[in-house]
């Protein structure tokens, strides 16, 4: 029998003496030590699989590398609950830090999903989230995230309270574009001096190189070679994917960084906290808030959260079916606007990337063009003939559009005769009441998708119009 040494300070025989006792135990030494809560009980010899005390295992661990974690990751090595894997969930996280990696994916998912759902039972979902993004595979790491976010994300009711930020993307859009052809403009009135200047240049600058163009690119002022800026408040953002998870995060976080989130009580914060912090992708929060605004029949916010998250051809279909009809039925041009204004600052290309935009959303947005412009007209006091010479084709190429809009219910049917109402009275506006513009009206009306009662309203003018031509 191996009896260890009494000194307390003789460490480095101490331990020896109790792997040997752990490996090589003869029969009936001593009884494995059991959980504290079973140290009162009594078992029989012939019972299989008890669990014994965490420690224990740790001591096997540390006798033989290969020993098997999930022994020791076993809630009931801890604590007589087993829903309680918070102590083996941060052990299993301590010993992943360590080096042991030989965990069965099994047994780590499962421990992953019970942490999740016991922070979540007690209200702390948004460090669920956390203990999620620690999924390794990224599929299920994706699906089990947004099936948490679709549990507790909120929505504010009415878009007007929505930030502004499509509003802002679409006016650096304009500014981009408006930018690129002045650029393109100036290039053409280059001349052969510019270029020779241009290489007399780079001569000087290989002979006097600059000392700036040296410096490495990715390192901070007044850092050396080997210090890279680890403050995460002067990083530049991290583009958000779904390859991000909790083990590449946490070690870029900083724990004055947790502190600037407070206690989290409210849900801001914690969206804060998830976005900024865990690098959760903003799409799956958008995808969550559009599935809770679908189920409260809140259909406009339903588009505006589909457009966030980039699912354009779901919220054309919102906008084409109950936005849009309802918008131009009840006069809110704004409204309609603001939506266009959205899909246009999604995409640059929204022909390819929307179905069907041509004949939807894109005369929707040619029609509200057509209003701006009038409304432009009205505000001066003197229009000039070439501002509303300018409109006749715009206001030619939207009638022939109107008949692409589809009128599967009353509603629409009535919104599409509204916009061909306002469209006929803009174009006898423009073209004047002579004989031949009355023509050119009496033809438009012919084709377009007006109602019987503006047909007829239409046409009586229409020949009050023709007489007085006639007349003259």
């Amino acid at each position: 029998m191996l009896i260890p040494p009494t000194d307390s300070t003789n460490s480095s025989i101490l331990l020896p003496s109790l792997l040997i006792l752990l490996t090589c135990r003869p029969a009936g030494y001593c009884q494995e030590p059991l959980p504290r809560y079973l140290a009162e009980h009594t078992l029989p010899d012939s019972a299989s699989r008890v669990c014994y005390d965490v420690c224990y295992h740790l001591l096997k661990l540390y006798a033989d590398p290969a020993y098997r974690l999930d022994q020791l990751l076993n809630p009931a090595a801890v604590t007589p609950d087993p829903l309680d894997v918070s102590a083996s969930w941060l052990l299993m996280a301590l010993i992943h830090s360590l080096g042991y990696d030989r965990l069965n994916p099994i047994v780590g998912n499962a421990l992953h999903l019970a942490m999740a759902a016991h922070l979540e039972s007690v209200g702390l979902w948004h460090w669920a989230v956390f203990v999620l993004m620690s999924l390794k595979e990224e599929k299920c790491r994706a699906s089990e995230v947004q099936s948490l976010l679709s549990r507790h994300v909120q929505i504010v009711e009415g878009i007007e309270k929505e930030d502004d930020s499509f509003t802002k993307l679409h006016q650096k859009m304009l500014a981009a574009r408006n930018a690129s052809e002045n650029i393109k403009a100036g290039a053409r009135d280059v001349t052969n001096v510019g270029q020779y200047d241009m290489e007399m240049t780079n001569v000087v600058g290989r002979d006097h190189p600059d000392p700036a163009m040296d410096d490495d690119v990715g390192f901070v002022d007044g850092d050396d070679e080997i210090s890279m800026d680890t403050d995460i408040t002067r990083r530049a953002p991290r583009t958000p994917s779904a390859d991000v998870n909790a083990d590449e995060v946490i070690d870029d976080v900083d724990d004055s960084v947790v502190q600037d989130f407070g206690d989290l009580d409210s849900y801001e914060e914690r969206e804060s906290f998830i976005i900024n912090l865990l690098k959760v992708p903003e799409q799956w929060i958008n995808e969550s808030k559009a599935i809770l605004a679908r189920s409260l029949d809140m259909f406009e916010e339903e588009a505006w959260y589909l457009i966030k998250a980039g699912d354009l051809d779901r919220a054309h279909k919102l906008l084409i079916d109950t936005i849009a009809p309802n918008a131009i039925i009840n006069e809110d041009h704004q409204y309609l606007r603001r939506f266009i204004m959205a899909f246009e600052a999604s995409s640059d290309s929204l022909d390819v990337n929307v179905s069907d935009w041509k004949i939807g959303g894109a005369v929707y947005a040619h029609y509200l063009h057509v209003l701006e412009c009038v409304e432009e007209i009205k505000s001066s006091q003197q229009p000039s003939k070439d501002k509303v010479e300018a409109l006749r084709p715009r206001l030619l190429a939207l009638c022939s559009q109107l008949n692409s809009l589809q009128t599967p219910t009353s509603k629409h049917r009535l919104c599409v005769s509204e916009v061909s109402r306002v469209v006929i009275g803009v174009l006898r506006a423009v073209l004047g009441d002579d004989l031949a513009a009355t023509t050119a009206v009496a033809k438009q009306i012919a084709s377009l998708p007006l109602s019987k009662d503006c047909t007829l309203q239409e046409l009586n003018t229409l020949t009050r119009q023709y007489l007085a031509a006639v007349a003259r």
